[in-house]
């Protein structure tokens, strides 16, 4: 996803894969989880593009050949933490699959709720995470409550970034379209809806 790409909206989603059950006698009820959730995005670029912006929308959607090809995609709404905290960043210690927390090594100032994180690199060995509680930093050190649970185990020293992290996502959709009005010269309307791949 090439920075600076002109976005008119973007929403946010977690797909989550569950399903629900309740006894019909006593109408107790329980939830089945079937697989870790995925993060999800719907990407909008309005009639109001450049025709330079919307040359890099339209060569962006058709490079992922419908679902064939993964787009690295970041919150263009939140670049960079809402906190202060910069600098390089890697984990102090390894994470296992399933966990909900990590500490950070040469970390200094603060994160906020809602921030993004990339732990590692690559499609099927990193991560996103979105961070859960605002955090303060202190020895150098920071601990890290995050969502979703990690879906791999993380040794440690892997880096985590902060300067647009990306997930890997695939389109949902197999068709691309954008409207184009020859008496205006307007090109544009293309969105994107997107569901993460780890592979």
């Amino acid at each position: 996803m090439p920075q600076g790409l002109y976005v008119s909206s973007l929403t946010w989603k977690q797909h989550r894969f569950e399903m629900t059950e309740t006894s019909e006698p006593t109408g107790s009820g329980s939830v089945r989880v079937y697989g870790p959730p995925k993060w999800g995005m719907t990407v909008g670029c309005d009639g109001n593009a450049t025709p330079d912006q919307a040359d890099i929308w339209r060569t962006m959607v058709l490079g992922l050949d419908g679902r064939v090809n993964r787009l690295a995609a970041y919150d263009s709404g939140r670049t960079v933490p809402r906190g202060t905290m910069r600098g390089t960043l890697t984990l102090a210690s390894g994470i296992a699959a399933y966990a909900t927390s990590l500490t950070l090594a040469g970390a200094s100032g603060t994160l906020r709720a809602g921030d993004w994180l990339q732990i590692g690199s690559g499609i099927g060995t990193s991560m996103l995470i979105n961070v859960m509680a605002d955090v303060l930093a202190s020895g150098g050190t920071a601990t890290v409550t995050f969502k979703a649970a990690s879906r791999y185990a993380f040794a440690g020293g892997v880096t985590v970034t902060w300067d647009h992290p990306v997930g890997y996502y695939a389109a949902m959709n197999k068709d691309a379209g954008w409207t184009y009005e020859p008496n205006s010269q307007v090109l544009g309307n293309f969105s994107l809806d997107l569901i993460e791949a780890f592979t």
